[in-house]
């Protein structure tokens, strides 16, 4: 057995309901949600009741963003949820550089089990690095609820089971609505049509105030079955220069036409959203604090170069 697959063994698996708290309601003033400025990837640190929880963490290279965010919001070197959306390095490598450079200590990791986790060398020094830190691993699925901070975190993809082919890791990614302070947050991963569907007919709570742009904005992703179902009021490109054509020229039509204010972090820079009792909602950028897009002003620069 190889020094790898030893300290893969000492993972722990937890069952989702492992992690669940006692529900109650938010009793904090502000939630803040950070989508962090982490080039072509998601980054999101959101803190809510007290508790820090990144979803996605960019690069192995975004690290020193996503600390540097981390610390503006007193995070202290600890995280008490990572949820790792799916297994693309631009989501999840980031978590390697919080674990190995930064000393992070992290509560427990969620993610969709796939095998594209035992492939790729970013992959492997993550699970490798979990495992060295003893981080729990809990796996979710479709259906699943938390109440990590007093909000309500429930899983919409992916069905337990499904989405395990070759090919099939961004399907397979952790798709989540966040409800806190009275406002929808919706997170899809990378996820593409076969999921997309499932997710627009399992979405049953009318309107998200905010949308983190589906695989930062492909033309495969945020379909306008979506849109019209979720009808976001605000969204997310998390996005840099690519070699994908991120965000698409379709994607982006469909955004616009929906009406939805685009942010996007290649123009505007990492963006924190407070939310505070009773809905109000206050944006701030740390570069351009124009929307990239809105109804009133058109667009307001480039998003890589759209």
């Amino acid at each position: 057995m190889t020094l790898r697959l030893v300290a893969a063994a000492l993972l722990l698996v937890l069952p989702a309901r492992a992690s669940a708290e006692v529900k109650h309601s938010v009793t904090t003033p502000t939630t803040k949600v950070v989508f962090v400025d982490v080039g072509q990837g998601d980054g999101v640190i959101i803190k809510v009741g007290g508790r820090i929880i990144v979803s996605d963490a960019g690069l192995t290279g975004a690290a020193d963003e996503m600390h540097a965010a981390l610390e503006d919001l007193g995070a202290n070197r600890h995280i008490y949820r990572a949820i790792l959306s799916h297994a693309h390095a631009d989501h999840v490598g980031g978590f390697t550089g919080l674990l190995e450079n930064f000393g992070y200590t992290i509560d427990a990791a969620v993610y969709a089990p796939h095998h594209h986790y035992e492939r790729t060398q970013t992959n492997v020094a993550l699970m490798d690095a979990l495992a060295k830190h003893g981080v729990p691993l809990i796996k979710a699925k479709k259906g699943d609820q938390f109440f990590w901070g007093g909000a309500s975190w429930r899983i919409l993809n992916p069905p337990e089971g499904a989405f395990q082919g070759s090919g099939d890791e961004a399907n397979a990614s952790i798709a989540f609505r966040l409800r806190t302070h009275g406002s929808d947050l919706l997170f899809t991963g990378d996820i593409e049509r076969d999921a997309l569907e499932g997710l627009v007919k399992s979405w049953t709570y009318g309107q998200a105030e905010v949308f983190l742009v589906t695989h930062h904005g492909s033309n495969y992703g945020s379909t306008n079955e979506l849109l019209d179902k979720i009808d976001p009021v605000f969204s997310v490109l998390s996005t840099g220069p690519n070699s994908h054509g991120h965000p698409g020229i379709h994607a982006v039509d469909r955004l616009e036409q929906s009406g939805t204010t685009v942010f996007c972090t290649q123009r505007n820079g990492s963006l924190t959203l407070t939310l505070a009792a009773g809905g109000a909602m206050d944006w701030r950028a740390s570069r351009q604090e124009r929307p990239w897009w809105s109804l009133a002003d058109g667009k307001t620069g480039t998003c890589v170069g759209r």
